[in-house]
């Protein structure tokens, strides 16, 4: 045993450097000594103590976390030596940072992980308490490290170091925040600075003007409810008065945002229709609603039934949205609009879309003459003529009757259209000259699901597990491709099952909320009704990163291994909540 851990160990020093108190430390041995088993380390407590926590890791990169589970086994079995004696080694720090430079992230802010890991709200609606979400210790992200991480992301590639991945909090409690701003808009010069959620109650006139100086900037803000009694009822969190003043700020400064309300049954319909008028006068660039979700751990009695408080919240926002100028987006967005069609969600204020007289309810037909289907193949058009720099000619259906539209091309640089385009922000092609869809079916993932089953014709019981969102828009388009001779999808060998969310518990309804251990009872389950698979397909958005581990930092190849059942991932987007 001993020579197995020196022989990692050599290996493991060629790549990782280690440190004693944050510096770093270069032992000149190591002395066996079985007595130091469960000594608490000179530095004190178990490996390691930084303010980084190796279980954040182990979605983007669980190496990391292999390496301090060694060394915590080394260190059990005896100590680290220097010129003065025994040398308390509590942390590691990666050798050759640009080698490890090499993980995915489109934004340069997202390229630093979380800003803050605390909140000093205690929203009635928090479905993260007592959950996976809350398993790591809490942190703020240091300008030093920031800056390492800055230095090392590179925009053209978008690829930087990895990065933790932990519950984000309130960003503004981060002291050092806007400094580690000004440190990313110094790396990237034009980029768009979002990423940037809070409940507001720290954006007074002097933090959003600090703000507005690192524009372009895009905020997603937490109202829940315009009225100050109200919202620190339901958010605990002090300071209400300031941030429900902070959306005339941001608008003042130019400042586009996202306003976003969490409609909890304690809080009255009128008072929800209230806060979504008020954030359509304060010009808000998109208002997301998110349908209230609960699970066993936040909230051991349900605080609802069913679905009958989503129905009224339905029923209300299907009313109130016509009247409405800003788009309404509610997640999880499949609730309310089960469908494929090229579906105009909303459109942004000011846009050439809104310009031009497009509306909530249009669909579109063709852009530019060829014909579209599906949310997919409009997006795909309008990027494409967006970022040529075109105009675009949409025919739409409005009431079942065609009708033809001309959206213009964005205007220069300095023309002011807030909150679409404020003055001095790039036009973005992703906004699609300001129409709003929903998140698309993933059509890609039923194609990647035919090449998948070409790839096994063997498989005579094929099981597809999806959600209770998705499977009725699933079987739409199963039905409509199945009909094409160019995938010619084995139907009639195909069943569709959804797993009930069992270690979550409550009315969380959201594919990517699904662990490792859901679908192994699901198909225990169905083997006892009768039924055993010859092949299982799971979209892989449960999944985080790229290794295959669920929300509990488990491989889905243990359902494999546990059910004896073939498994195979079909590459899925993840479903926003």
């Amino acid at each position: 045993m001993a020579r197995l851990l020196r022989g990692q160990l050599e290996l493991m020093l060629r790549v990782i450097a280690l440190e004693s108190r944050g510096a770093i430390v270069r032992p000149q041995g190591f002395r066996w000594d079985r007595s130091a088993a469960g000594q608490p380390a000179p530095g004190g407590g178990k490996f390691p103590r930084g303010y980084q926590h190796l279980g954040s890791y182990q979605f983007l990169e669980p190496r990391l976390r292999m390496m301090g589970r060694m060394l915590e086994c080394v260190r059990r079995m005896g100590v680290f030596l220097g010129a003065e004696g025994p040398v308390a080694v509590d942390g590691f720090r990666l050798r050759n940072l640009r080698y490890w430079a090499r993980y995915h992230c489109e934004t340069v802010v997202g390229c630093l992980g979380c800003l803050s890991g605390y909140c000093n709200a205690r929203c009635e609606f928090c479905f993260r308490y007592g959950s996976m979400f809350q398993r790591f210790p809490h942190r703020l992200l240091s300008r030093a490290e920031a800056e390492t991480r800055l230095k090392y992301y590179d925009p053209a590639v978008k690829k930087g170091l990895p990065y933790p991945v932990d519950d984000t909090g309130e960003i503004f409690l981060n002291r050092e925040l806007l400094d580690i701003l000004r440190a990313a808009r110094a790396r990237d010069p034009e980029a768009l600075i979002d990423d940037l959620t809070t409940h507001g109650n720290f954006l007074d006139e002097a933090t959003v003007a600090r703000l507005a100086e690192l524009k372009p900037v895009f905020v997603v803000i937490s109202l829940n409810s315009a009225n100050p009694e109200l919202r620190a009822r339901l958010m605990r969190s002090g300071r209400d008065e300031v941030g429900i003043r902070a959306f005339s700020l941001l608008r003042r400064n130019g400042i586009p945002f996202i306003g976003s309300v969490v409609p909890w049954p304690s809080i009255p319909l009128e008072d929800v229709e209230a806060s979504l008028r008020f954030l359509d006068r304060e010009q808000a660039y998109l208002i997301r609603v998110c349908l209230p979700s609960f699970t066993r751990h936040s909230h051991p009695v349900a605080p609802f039934q069913g679905w009958e408080h989503w129905e009224k919240l339905g029923a209300l926002i299907e009313r109130v949205r016509p009247e409405l100028a800003t788009p309404l987006l509610v997640q999880p967005s499949w609730y309310l609009r089960r469908e494929i069609r090229a579906h105009v969600d909303g459109v942004i204020r000011n846009s050439p879309a809104f310009q031009a007289g497009l509306r909530f309810g249009d669909v579109i037909l063709a852009v530019e003459g060829k014909p579209v289907l599906t949310r997919q193949d409009a997006a795909a058009e309008l990027v494409r003529l967006h970022r040529a720099g075109r105009s675009a000619r949409l025919r739409i259906a409005r009431d079942g009757r065609p009708q033809t539209f001309r959206l213009d091309r964005d205007g220069p640089a300095e023309e002011d259209r807030y909150p679409y385009k404020p003055a001095g922000y790039r036009p973005d092609p992703r906004m699609l000259y300001g129409i709003h869809f929903i998140d698309p079916f993933p059509l890609e993932s039923v194609l990647a699901m035919a090449r998948i089953l070409r790839e096994h014709p063997e498989a005579g019981r094929i099981l597809v597990l999806t959600t209770v969102l998705g499977e009725g828009l699933f079987r739409k388009v199963l039905g409509l491709l199945g009909q094409s001779a160019e995938f010619k999808l084995p139907l009639e060998r195909i069943r569709l099952s959804v797993p009930p969310h069992r270690h979550l518990g409550g009315n969380i309804v959201v594919g990517d909320l699904h662990v490792v251990s859901d679908y192994v009872e699901h198909l225990r389950d169905l083997e006892r009704m009768g039924y055993r698979p010859d092949l299982v397909l799971i979209p892989s958005s449960f999944t985080m990163g790229e290794w295959g581990l669920d929300a509990l930092g488990c491989s889905y190849l243990e359902i494999e291994r546990q059910t004896g059942c073939r498994v195979e991932l079909v590459p899925t987007r993840p479903v926003k909540m």
